[in-house]
């Protein structure tokens, strides 16, 4: 299966999506397509590219701000039960990690990507990949610039790798 990533679209078939909980695949039925204004909200559809509108995965990021700090909230991630565990979520978090770094180089002193934990689950895949709890909230994490610069640096160099 070769996928990439795009922009919400009509022809995506949302209705057919489930990643094991409603109130994400409600969203992805009923909202995603409604609030998608880039940049100050997006979301992406992880597809097939040999069937385009089949609905792999998608993210939905918001403009934020953590403490008077720039940021961009990584509001929803999830993966149709049929593709879990294979690899889809870590590439839609990297991709939700690129594009926060890409919006806040803009600014002095941002504080990165948000991530509002739904459980213990989920939270323990994010800190797998190096985000920080909050200390003001037992579901929030963070993403620093530098955590996520050097994640993405770290990815550059093994793609560079498998490449040669």
């Amino acid at each position: 299966m070769r996928i990439t990533l795009r922009d919400i679209r009509k022809d995506h078939d949302r209705r057919r999506f489930d990643c094991g909980i409603k109130a994400l695949n409600d969203y992805l039925t009923e909202y995603a397509r409604q609030y998608n204004n880039p940049p100050k909200q997006q979301t992406l559809i992880l597809e097939d590219i040999d069937d385009p509108r089949q609905v792999i995965g998608f993210i939905t990021i918001l403009q934020d701000r953590l403490n008077d700090q720039p940021a961009v909230l990584l509001a929803r991630l999830a993966v149709d039960r049929r593709y879990q565990n294979s690899g889809n979520g870590s590439l839609l978090l990297v991709e939700a990690m690129r594009l926060a770094v890409d919006y806040l180089e803009a600014f002095s002193n941002p504080a990165g990507l948000i991530i509002d934990a739904k459980d213990e689950h989920v939270a323990d895949f994010y800190v797998a990949w190096g985000a920080h709890q909050l200390p003001d909230s037992q579901s929030k994490l963070l993403f620093s610039m530098n955590s996520m610069k050097a994640t993405l640096e770290a990815m550059e160099l093994e793609q560079e790798a498998n490449t040669d």
